[in-house]
């Protein structure tokens, strides 16, 4: 198992064969946003090759001057529940230890159109949860789809919510300028339910 980070050729590959079956149309920034991005060296992307070839890849996203790392893309190729994302998961945390933590987004189960979708979201949250995220008391909304936030502390501490809150409304400016201004991307931070 090796990790290692994608080469344009590679990131390429991934964004032409993989990213645009593995989600959604709402949910995917264009190939040509994410080639811009990594231009600017905000976007990045590893992936965790066996000998099967590509298992898994995530791309991330980072203001050059933060210690704070969106994992913007997860994905699993081919089958999944046998460990490899887990693996992969832990191989990442491990690269960007010097780093404050790491954010996540995951699709809100309580925003699901049907039970099974509901079941899903439940499902990719029980996996970050399994793997050391936490959740956060922040949500965004990004055309349409409903986001929770959650973060992977690298430093072994937990970083307060307001940080998080403060370190995704800088990074969306980036991301989405235009979007965020008119409110088609949002960030707001919800009450924890008790």
């Amino acid at each position: 198992m090796i990790v290692k980070e994608l080469n344009d050729r590679e990131f390429r590959a991934v964004c032409r064969l993989y990213y645009p079956d593995d989600f959604p149309p709402a949910e995917r920034k264009s190939a040509r946003l994410l080639r811009k991005l990594r231009a600017k060296g905000i976007c990045s992307a590893y992936g965790l090759y066996t000998d099967e070839g590509l298992t898994a890849y995530a791309f991330f996203q980072k203001r050059p001057e933060s210690a704070y790392r969106l994992l913007d893309y997860y994905a699993v190729c081919g089958a999944r529940g046998q460990g490899s994302g887990s693996a992969f998961m832990k191989a990442l945390a491990k690269l960007f230890e010097d780093e404050v933590c790491l954010i996540g987004e995951v699709e809100c189960p309580e925003t699901a159109i049907t039970d099974g979708e509901a079941e899903l979201r439940h499902r990719r949250k029980r996996f970050y949860a399994k793997n050391g995220w936490d959740p956060t008391d922040c949500r965004c909304e990004q055309f349409g789809v409903t986001l929770d936030v959650l973060t992977l502390p690298l430093s072994g501490v937990r970083y307060g919510d307001e940080e998080v809150f403060r370190e995704l409304d800088a990074l969306y400016r980036i991301l989405y300028p235009r979007a965020y201004r008119s409110g088609r991307v949002r960030l707001r931070r919800v009450e924890e339910e008790s």
